[in-house]
């Protein structure tokens, strides 16, 4: 939050355009419509009724500030269909923010594939290749001539060799960047199965405490978005929502949800 803030104030010193006005909020916390209005994003989170009692609390979603605007902006390059890799640490919802993006998109299928450190280019091509039908030729696409979107989950997992590379993603990076693949079959050896109607989006954690980087030739065929852990704001939406929805149900006081609402953690 300290780096927004930053950026926000060396915004405003260098720029005359019309900016959103100063409230405390950094910049990044407004968003700029067609007709040029600063909207703060805050004003776009629904109101929802979270009833704990009723509802497990790993099945609740809590929209907030920051999940509404990761999606506006996933939605956006969405449409655009080019590959996407979000980078994040754990516990910033990469999964669920996309998963919630998609759902916006009805003609688009999802396939999700985990990526671990016993993950071939093998075991890549056949997972992609069992979702698709022969469309003619050597062209190859999702059935019924739909539109099919692979989610690649911790996409750096894959086993460095002692060469320093990882097999596994320079296959991945092959479809990328050429929309093919090579046949199998020992009488097709040398030919290349053309992938239509595919769209690829990974997801990966910092390369940081030991965990694996891709490379740079892969991280140069995707967009890359970067996920920040909640702000307080966002989490004091997300549990005063879940305090709220479990003490004022019907067994308790009225006073103890009013206290709980206040109190947030």
């Amino acid at each position: 939050m300290k780096v927004r803030h930053a950026m926000s104030d060396y915004i405003r010193s260098i720029t005359t355009i019309s900016l959103p006005p100063q409230t405390g909020q950094p910049i990044l916390d407004f968003e700029v419509t067609m007709s040029g209005d600063w909207v703060p994003w805050s004003a776009k989170v629904p109101q929802v009724e979270v009833e704990t009692h009723k509802v497990a609390s790993p099945d609740i979603v809590v929209p907030t500030l920051d999940t509404v605007r990761h999606e506006s902006l996933l939605y956006t390059w969405l449409a655009e269909h080019k590959p996407m890799v979000l980078c994040g640490p754990p516990g910033s919802g990469k999964t669920m923010t996309l998963f919630s993006a998609l759902r916006s998109l009805p003609d688009m299928e999802v396939v999700g594939l985990n990526f671990s450190s016993a993950t071939t280019p093998f075991a890549f091509q056949m997972a992609i290749e069992g979702e698709l039908d022969k469309r003619g030729g050597k062209n190859f696409g999702p059935p019924n001539g739909k539109k099919l979107t692979f989610f690649l989950d911790d996409i750096s997992m894959p086993l460095i060799n002692d060469w320093g590379d990882q097999p596994t993603l320079e296959s991945t990076r092959l479809v990328l960047e050429q929309g093919y693949f090579t046949f199998l079959d020992k009488d097709k050896r040398g030919d290349f199965k053309t992938c239509e109607d595919l769209q690829y989006i990974a997801a990966m954690q910092h390369p940081t405490g030991g965990r694996n980087d891709i490379p740079n030739r892969l991280r140069s065929k995707f967009f890359c978005f970067n996920l920040v852990l909640p702000s307080m704001t966002s989490i004091n939406d997300m549990y005063g929502q879940m305090l709220n929805g479990r003490f004022t149900a019907k067994e308790f006081k009225p006073e103890i949800g009013r206290a709980s609402c206040r109190e947030r953690v």
